[in-house]
């Protein structure tokens, strides 16, 4: 029986390194951390910079939602975003103008344009009709503490 444990200990071992149970703790580069949401969208597009490689992202709407994880990896000071789109990459780096993230390319959602600007802090949606009509998405998004993310 000790044999049996000696054998399966490393494995053990590898397998709870290898699915995170070790922790990897490591922080983001300096203005990274934090949520982040795309601007200027009537839906509310959250993304989460987080420790450990970890990256976020979220939309919420009235009547809709969709969900993304994927990983970060920091590459001549900028950080590329991997998993959220299919396969491809994203390149985000600390804004100049604003506190923010600016995006080469489309987190996950794209409307055409080049870039894409991700000021901090997260937003909700709104999900009322001021006229008491049926809402079918939000009339405004907000500034929320608690943004959904999965």
């Amino acid at each position: 029986m000790s044999r049996m444990r000696g054998v399966w200990s490393p494995w053990a071992v590898a397998l709870l390194v290898g699915t995170g149970c070790g922790g990897d703790d490591t922080p983001p580069p300096p203005g990274y951390e934090g949520v982040f949401h795309w601007e200027g969208k009537a839906d509310a597009y959250n993304l989460s910079i987080e420790p450990g490689g970890v990256v976020r992202w979220s939309m919420r709407g009235c009547d809709t939602m969709n969900d993304a994880r994927g990983r970060w990896e920091e590459r001549d000071g900028k950080l590329v975003l991997s998993g959220l789109l299919g396969n491809t990459t994203t390149t985000v780096e600390l804004a100049t103008d604003y506190d923010g993230l600016l995006s080469t390319g489309a987190v996950r959602s794209s409307d055409g344009s080049p870039t894409q600007r991700w000021p901090r802090g997260g937003v909700c949606p709104v999900c009322k009709n001021p006229d008491g009509g049926p809402v079918l998405g939000p009339v405004e998004v907000r500034t929320c503490d608690d943004p959904s993310l999965p």
